[in-house]
């Protein structure tokens, strides 16, 4: 289960926060893949840490949750399961 929290940080900026881990991050986002029998769906959340990474200079991604669908009912079903998560 993913249990992220939406808050604001000491300079007023939009946060969220892992309630499970304690990690921050800057953004969440999705993403979708329209399925096209035979091919299926595709439905991706990532979170985006707020600081960079110092070996990469870079901030890091993490994939929260991905399910892979045969129609946009399925993938549908699976956007309000992660929405009683959150």
């Amino acid at each position: 289960m993913i249990l992220i929290e939406k808050t604001l940080d000491l300079g007023h900026n939009t946060i969220f926060k892992n309630r499970g881990t304690g990690n921050i991050y800057r953004r969440v986002v999705g993403g979708l893949a329209w399925p096209c029998p035979p091919k299926p769906g595709f439905l991706v959340v990532i979170a985006e840490d707020v600081l960079p990474d110092d070996a990469m200079k870079a901030r890091c991604l993490w994939v929260m949750a991905e399910r892979e669908g045969a129609s946009i009912y399925d993938l549908h079903r699976f956007c309000r399961e992660l929405r009683y998560q959150c």
